[in-house]
C-alpha cells in the first residue's frame, strides 16, 4: 500500500510538472519577445541618432515598414520629433539630392506614425508637396482637423488644395471623427468653395493656364470630399456636386494635342463631379 501510494504521488507530481510546462514556455517566450522588442527599439534609436543621414533614412524606412507590428515607443517618438525640428532649422535633406528626398519622405511618414499631435506643425510645413503629408496628418487623427481648416483658408492656393484633400480623408468613414467634427469640415469646405479666390481667374491674368489649374484643383478636391459626405446620404452636398458637374468653367484645350481623339475640351472638375454622381447612383443614393 505504501509503495502504491508513492507511485500515485509521483504520478501526480509528474502530471503537475507536465501541466506547468506550457505556462513556463509561454512566460519564457513572452520574456524573449519583450527583450527582443527592447533590443530592436534600442537599435533603432541608436541608428536615428547617427550623423550619417543615410543611416537615419534606412532606420526610418525599417521602422515605417514594421509599424503595423511594432508601434514607436516614447524614446523613438521624441527622437523623430527632434529630427523634424532639425530638418526644419537646417533643411539638410536639400543638399543630399535623391537620398535627401527619400529621407524627408520617410521622416514625413514617421511623423504620422508617431500619432503624436506635436508632429502636426512639422507636417503642415510640408503641406502642398504631395499626398503623403495628408496621409500622415490623417493618421494623427482629429487633432489635425482644426489646423487643416486654417490651411484651407490660406492665401496660398497650394495649401488650400492640399488641405481640402486631407480633410476629405477624414470624411471617408462616419467612424473616423465625431459628427460635430464632420459638420465643421463640411461647412468649411462649402465656404471655401464659395470663396471667389477659388473661381477661375480672368483670361488676361499672367500665367492664366497655371493659375486656373491651381484653383480648379481646389474645387476638385472639395468635390471629392463632399462626395464622401454624399455617400452618407447628406442631402445638403448633393446640389453642390450637381452644380459642379454642370457648370464648373475650367477646361483643358486638347485641340492641339497630337494623336488625341477625345473631346476637344476636357472639363476636369465637371468630370470628377459627374463620376461622383455616377458612383452615388450605382449605390442607390442618387437617382
Amino acid at each position: 500500500m505504501i509503495i502504491k501510494g508513492k507511485k500515485i504521488r509521483q504520478c501526480f507530481i509528474l502530471y503537475l510538472l507536465m501541466a506547468s510546462l506550457p505556462v513556463i514556455a509561454t512566460a519564457q517566450l513572452n520574456n524573449f519577445d519583450a527583450n527582443s522588442t527592447k533590443a530592436r527599439d534600442h537599435s533603432a534609436l541608436v541608428r536615428l541618432q547617427q550623423e550619417n543621414i543615410e543611416e537615419r533614412y534606412l532606420a526610418l524606412s525599417d521602422m515605417n515598414n514594421q509599424i503595423t507590428m511594432h508601434s514607436f515607443n516614447n524614446a523613438l517618438i521624441e527622437q523623430i520629433l527632434f529630427l523634424a525640428e532639425r530638418e526644419r532649422k537646417y533643411q539638410e535633406s536639400l543638399a543630399k539630392g535623391e537620398l535627401g528626398e527619400g529621407y524627408l519622405s520617410q521622416l514625413i511618414e514617421a511623423l504620422g506614425n508617431t500619432k503624436d499631435p506635436r508632429a502636426i506643425p512639422y507636417l503642415l510645413g510640408y503641406l502642398g508637396s504631395g499626398t503623403a503629408v495628408a496621409s500622415s496628418l490623417y493618421k494623427i487623427g482629429e487633432p489635425a482637423v482644426a489646423p487643416l481648416i486654417q490651411k484651407l483658408q490660406c492665401e496660398i492656393v497650394g495649401y488650400r488644395s492640399s488641405a481640402a484633400y486631407a480633410l476629405g480623408l477624414f470624411l471617408k468613414s462616419e467612424r473616423l471623427v465625431r459628427r460635430e467634427t464632420r459638420e465643421m469640415i463640411k461647412q468649411a469646405l462649402i465656404r471655401e468653395l464659395d470663396n471667389p479666390r477659388n473661381d477661375d481667374p480672368r483670361k488676361d491674368t499672367e500665367w492664366y493656364e497655371f493659375r486656373a489649374q491651381e484653383r480648379a484643383n481646389v474645387r476638385l478636391n472639395i468635390a471629392k470630399a463632399l462626395g464622401y459626405l454624399a455617400e452618407t446620404s447628406d442631402k445638403e452636398v448633393l446640389p453642390i456636386i450637381e452644380s459642379l458637374a454642370k457648370e464648373d468653367p475650367y477646361y483643358l484645350d486638347m485641340s492641339k494635342k497630337k494623336d488625341y481623339k477625345g473631346p476637344q475640351m476636357r472639363y476636369l472638375v465637371r468630370e470628377e463631379a459627374q463620376e461622383i454622381l455616377n458612383q452615388l447612383k450605382e449605390k442607390g443614393i442618387q437617382k
